[in-house]
């Protein structure tokens, strides 16, 4: 069925409505006759046939094909499924669409929810469902009441809770109601300050998202000294944290520097950077996280007085960070890396490819030309090629730390702490090896790798 499901996607998105209708069709009919009508199998095809339906934005008649798949999960008794929210969750939508009366899809939303356990994961999907089609019918207000009414089964590192505030947040601002924008997000950061979030990694996501609608809305009401404090307050409070930095804290180091520049704080910027290289260490996975903020940072202003200012802020931070060091040094490699990377984003190509050059030798000196973490230089490397058109010397850079990267994953024992990153630098690899390749002329091999990746995802 995911087959026909990406084909009917592919038809729909070239506007072929009438293939995709056929094909949609005659896959109900034959779920139907190897399953039973009255099966999930033919919910999920009848729910094929809804998305063409709603893609031709024939809503009523859409509507009248969920109605008689939410008939189907509740005579079979499997309300409590993913394809019956799905289901329910489109009922609502499109009654609501074809009545023009909102309050329809609260009540379906309602009477699914007293139906179904407190404990069970759609039900909490179902409350945010509710949540987030009030926000969006005009009643943010009700949605927000029933948001804090429901709180009791979301943790405040739950993502989904983090997406609705935003969802809400959204609306109100949508609707030009920036007092309660900003009192609903004072309220969860409030919240999230209350939990003692500093030793929870998971909560930095959460911790990003708040700050950063908070500060927006600081700044547009010309606050700026008290959008910089609330960003300070919140790194004072990450000091002691033994995860910090992290992945997941990246955009919000990145934020409060961007902030500090953008004001004028250079010195105060300069010193954040300083305090976080300082705090790297030598592990591995810290300098991966130090790279992508620092050259996220070096990407993000568009001003060129801007960029140059904080790319000139960034460099010479570095290159000071990088005397501290012997050349056959972990973090030096690592420095020589990133610099690299900045001197890309300066424009430097000479300065640029020396350094990343100079940080896969010592790599592969330190760690031997087989191991993954010598691949990530060579993958930062190709990736340069790449952007520098360097076909060639980017194939062959690429196709070895491909290699590499592949071994590993397959056995991963010896690097189990690490194969999350090497999972995602070997995607990263991948799209840039299949790009060299095709350049190289070899379409048929990128189309082949691309394929290869794919059959391991699945």
């Amino acid at each position: 069925m995911q087959d026909i499901t990406q084909k009917i996607d592919e038809l729909i998105n070239a506007q072929n409505f009438d293939e995709a209708a056929a094909l949609a069709g005659s896959e109900l009919l034959a779920t139907e006759a190897a399953a039973g009508e009255d099966s999930l199998e033919a919910v999920r095809a009848r729910l094929m046939v809804t998305d063409v339906l709603l893609a031709k934005g024939d809503a009523k008649s859409a509507s009248k094909e969920l109605e008689k798949a939410v008939a189907i999960t509740e005579k079979i008794d499997k309300i409590d499924t993913i394809e019956a929210t799905n289901c329910l969750r489109g009922l609502a939508w499109t009654r609501t669409n074809v009545s023009g009366n909102a309050k329809d899809g609260v009540k379906l939303f309602k009477k699914r929810i007293s139906e179904l356990p407190e404990t069970s994961r759609n039900f909490r999907h179902m409350v945010l469902y509710l949540v987030e089609f009030c926000a969006k019918q005009d009643m943010v207000k009700q949605a927000e009441i029933l948001l804090d009414e429901n709180g009791p089964h979301f943790g405040l590192d739950d993502p989904d809770l983090n997406m609705i505030v935003n969802v809400i947040t959204g609306e109100y601002l949508k609707a030009g109601d920036t007092e309660n924008a900003f009192a609903l997000n004072k309220k969860y950061f409030d919240r999230i300050v209350d939990t003692k979030f500093a030793d929870k990694l998971e909560m930095f996501g959460e911790v990003a998202d708040r700050t950063g609608s908070l500060a927006a809305m600081y700044r547009q009401g010309g606050q700026e000294k008290e959008a910089d404090d609330l960003y300070t307050q919140v790194l004072d409070t990450f000091k002691d944290n033994p995860h910090f930095p992290s992945h997941e804290s990246v955009d919000l180091v990145k934020d409060t520097i961007m902030m500090k520049v953008n004001y004028g704080k250079t010195d105060e910027a300069k010193e954040l950077i300083q305090e976080r290289l300082d705090r790297t260490g030598t592990e591995p996975y810290r300098h991966r996280i130090m790279q992508q903020l620092l050259s996220t940072l070096a990407a993000s202003l568009e001003e060129k007085e801007k960029k140059n200012l904080i790319d000139d802020l960034i460099l010479s931070t570095l290159t000071t960070q990088r005397g501290k060091f012997k050349d056959d040094e972990l973090p030096s490699i690592h420095l020589d890396s990133t610099i690299g990377s900045i001197h890309a984003f300066m424009g430097n190509k000479d300065e640029a490819l020396k350094h990343l050059k100079t940080a896969v030798e010592r790599s592969e000196k330190l760690y031997g030309d087989d191991n993954p973490f010598a691949a990530d230089f060579m993958a930062a490397l190709g990736g340069m090629y790449v952007h520098y058109e360097m076909f060639n010397e980017a194939e062959e850079l690429l196709q070895k730390a491909h290699g590499i990267y592949t071994r590993v994953i397959a056995s991963p024992m010896e690097f189990e702490q690490d194969i999350m990153d090497f999972e995602a630098a070997l995607d990263y690899c991948t799209q840039g090896l299949a790009h060299a390749l095709e350049s190289n002329g070899k379409a048929m091999e990128a189309k082949k790798l691309r394929e290869s990746v794919q059959v391991g995802h699945a």
